[in-house]
């Protein structure tokens, strides 16, 4: 059996080593940048009044999503990383809206 880290859910997860750490390696994370970069690009084509007042918005939880993803895989706890995670799921669904 491989060695792994136990979580409070009782469920094992192999160890990641310090070289696969990097957050920029993640598919999640490349797709939020590339949904971020996409929303941006809408919302500047958008008066300046749908731009100050849910473009601002939009943009805000489309960058939060990679920014919530990056800071989580920093945290040494499993709690800790899945917390930004669901966080991030949050932001996600709040631009899907």
């Amino acid at each position: 059996m491989q060695p792994g880290i136990v979580c409070r859910s009782g469920r094992a997860h192999p160890v990641v080593h310090r070289k696969n750490r990097n957050f920029e390696q993640l598919d999640v994370y490349r797709l939020s940048e590339q949904l971020a970069d996409g929303i941006w690009h809408v919302v500047a084509c958008w008066d300046s009044f749908s731009q100050e007042t849910v473009g601002r918005q939009l943009v805000r939880s489309a960058d939060s999503v990679g920014a919530n993803i990056a800071e989580g895989s920093g945290r040494g706890s499993c709690r800790d990383r899945r917390r930004f995670v669901r966080t991030a799921r949050g932001s996600l669904h709040e631009a899907q809206q």
